[in-house]
């Protein structure tokens, strides 16, 4: 069993915690009230990390959790997700628009059969997904899945239902009916069939991801997701920037999008949507000999942010260790470093509202460490 903290955030404290361990990432978010979101999942054994982390919290997920998110199928995001909305019996699950989508059900089905223990794929979790929903649904009730597009506000509380007296909504910026158009074409040309296909491919760029925007207060937390860039003004965060309708304000906190990595970096999405003094947040990829971030990618997100967190080792596969010179400004900063034994690492970013604003204390459990001190 891993070991995940275990002091619970304060009913009017807000709470975003990413889990990562080089492939894979989940985020729980506490929009106070004891009320919680799950977005994308990675496993422990079985069990969601998401799971396990709200259970030693002393929150049953059956009862505490509103809403599951899937931001899109790829494995390093949905796995366990489907055993999540399974033990959140009350929860809504939201999906990508083209996920709820006839091509890409059929696309599902017809992969489902085919992934084993050495090729597993997303698709298989999310017919676990469709088959939990359809169980749940009751006759005249509405459907437990909903499907995120750009402007899609899936979650509302109101000012007066959470103890910390401000609204709270989560709204979808993307995907863009563009790339929705061409995610569902681009299967379309797909063979199941075909003798080496031993499990569903890959697409990049990600451009069924859905990045949300969670407004509390005057404040908020932009989730980017696997977002990527597009030449297009249709596609990608292009088309998040050029939205008709854009969100309140601007964020202090962000999930960087897609691993850090230079493909889901946009300068305007960085002055639009965030505050000067922001801090980012990232769960690294390794995959073969791949790896997110680069060298390249920290230096760059350091001097975007005011602090920057990942929630494993540096792309050279080393754990960082923080020199005394950081340590003590991590001090300064409310910033505190927990070591635990195992592989996951998880950044803690708790707060709670003055004036509309939230003051966030960050705290790095596992494996996490701060960008700074991987760049060293």
């Amino acid at each position: 069993m891993t070991n995940l903290p275990v002091d619970a955030p304060a009913p009017d404290e807000i709470e975003v915690s990413v889990f990562g361990k080089g492939f894979g990432e989940a985020i729980a978010v506490h929009v106070g009230g004891h009320r919680w979101i799950a977005i994308d999942s990675l496993s422990i054994g079985q069990i969601s990390v998401t799971h396990h982390y709200l259970s030693g919290l002393g929150f049953d997920p059956k009862d505490h959790l509103d809403v599951v998110i899937a931001t899109h199928w790829h494995d390093d995001h949905i796995r366990g997700l489907a055993q999540l909305f399974e033990s959140a019996a009350a929860a809504e699950m939201i999906v990508p628009l083209a996920m709820l989508k006839t091509e890409f059900i059929k696309f599902a089905a017809a992969f489902s059969g085919q992934s084993s223990t050495k090729f597993s794929s997303g698709v298989e979790e999310f017919g676990k997904i469709l088959q939990i929903a359809a169980a749940r649904h009751k006759p005249n009730t509405a459907y437990p899945l909903r499907m995120a597009y750009n402007g899609y506000v899936g979650y509302r509380k109101t000012s007066g239902s959470l103890p910390h007296g401000q609204q709270v909504s989560l709204e979808a910026l993307s995907p863009s009916n563009f790339d929705v158009a061409a995610f569902l074409h681009r299967i379309g040309q797909v063979n199941p069939e075909a003798k080496l296909l031993q499990r569903a491919p890959l697409y990049g760029p990600n451009d069924v991801s859905s990045a949300y925007w969670l407004q509390i207060g005057n404040d908020a937390v932009l989730f980017g997701a696997d977002v990527e860039n597009s030449s297009g003004v249709n596609s990608g965060w292009n088309a998040i920037l050029n939205a008709p309708v854009q969100p309140i304000g601007k964020a202090s906190l962000l999930k960087i999008p897609h691993h850090g990595g230079v493909s889901g970096h946009n300068d305007k999405m960085w002055s639009q949507f965030l505050t000067e003094g922001s801090i980012g947040t990232l769960t690294p990829w390794t995959k073969g000999g791949n790896r997110l971030p680069s060298g390249a990618d920290i230096a760059r997100l350091i001097t975007a942010t005011a602090e920057s967190y990942s929630t494993g080792p540096s792309a050279n596969g080393k754990t960082a260790t923080q020199p005394f010179s950081v340590a003590k400004a991590l001090s300064k900063d409310k910033v505190s470093l927990q070591r635990v034994a195992n592989k996951i690492g998880q950044v803690r970013h708790r707060g709670k509202v003055s004036d509309g604003k939230i003051a966030w204390t960050t705290t790095l459990f596992g494996e996490a460490c701060n960008l700074a001190a991987m760049a060293k």
